[in-house]
């Protein structure tokens, strides 16, 4: 009586794991390695721009790099390394922006050497 329904529950999840599984490493491929960072509605002069600005290079290196569950030990420390690295190589091209450089159209890429 209640076979059938446990049934259809389980091959469901197996099915939904199977999707799961096969999505998965197709997502990992297409990952970005270049964001543009757009900075002309900031006023760079502030401390609240210039927060806001580093908030969005800090978002972009997240987005190139993935933000992992701190669960996800390996990965969350893959990432954060990933992270650091990539704000420090945009470090120069925010230096230069602080310093009064503009880029064009007020944004400049963000971007993380391929693996």
């Amino acid at each position: 009586m209640f076979a059938r329904p446990i049934l259809a529950l389980a091959a469901s999840t197996a099915a939904f794991a199977a999707t799961s599984l096969t999505v998965c490493p197709a997502a990992a491929q297409t990952a970005p390695t270049s964001v543009a960072v757009e900075y002309g509605d900031l006023n760079l002069s502030s401390d609240a721009g210039r927060t806001a600005f580093d908030n969005r290079i800090a978002y972009a290196a997240r987005q190139l790099c993935g933000d992992y569950l701190h669960t996800e030990l390996k990965w969350a420390a893959l990432s954060r390394t990933c992270q650091r690295d990539v704000i420090a190589d945009a470090r120069a091209s925010r230096d230069a922006v602080l310093g009064g450089s503009s880029f064009a159209e007020n944004r400049f890429i963000v971007s993380r050497a391929a693996s």
